[in-house]
């Protein structure tokens, strides 16, 4: 009776002859985020920046006509009487701005007036919701004081805006019969606007006339 004992190889692993427990890998890393973000921030200063032939204009690149359309808008704002629309055209013009310092020619950011630009959009979109706000509120106004606009104010150039600026500087008041509303000799810080009803004006104790 014979007996035969044979030892067993340990198992060859992944990548030939390399260290037993180790195994070689060929896959190639992924590209990072950051590393993808940079690749299409490069991509897009480079687009910006490429010169195109523009019929009737020449060879401009994106960033330059930005920067063209930022100096006619702020052009055509100075040229606008109503608040609003001048507003408007400041913020477009401060946008168009933004993109050229940002994509300037030269190749890199121009972070001074990139960084005042950003001010100068804030405070006009600032602004913008104020006037629309203002305009919202004289869209409500009473009746009453709608028809007082209509047949005093508006006929002497005064916006409804502007009219309801003035109500909201003063107050509504209902005053008895006989109730004096100023006496003569006597100074008075106030101003009144009969809307319905009347007075009468004497002068050293005469009548005079009536409102």
């Amino acid at each position: 009776h014979s007996s035969a004992s044979a030892a067993a190889a340990p198992p060859r692993r992944a990548g030939g002859g390399g260290p037993p427990g180790r195994l070689a890998s060929a896959a190639r890393p992924f590209p990072s985020a950051n590393a993808t973000e940079g690749a299409a921030a490069e991509g897009l200063g480079a687009w910006m920046r490429r010169r195109r032939r523009i019929p009737l204009l020449g060879r401009l690149s994106p960033s330059e006509i930005c920067g063209h359309a930022a100096f006619v808008l702020s052009g055509s704002a100075f040229l606008e009487p109503e608040i609003l629309q001048l507003r408007v055209l400041s913020v477009f013009a401060g946008s168009a701005t933004l993109l050229f310092t940002y994509f300037h020619p030269i190749g890199s950011p121009l972070w001074l007036p990139f960084r005042w630009n950003i001010v100068f959009v804030l405070i006009n979109s600032a602004y913008i919701t104020k006037i629309l706000a203002e305009r919202r509120r004289a869209e409500q106004l009473p009746q009453q004081a709608l028809d007082v606009w209509r047949d005093v104010f508006q006929p002497h150039g005064m916006c409804k805006v502007e009219f309801d600026g003035l109500l909201h500087a003063g107050t509504w008041t209902t005053l008895r019969k006989g109730a004096v509303l100023q006496e003569e000799g006597k100074p008075s810080n106030s101003l009144f606007l009969i809307v319905s009803g009347g007075a009468t004006v004497s002068r050293g104790g005469e009548f005079t006339h009536s409102l």
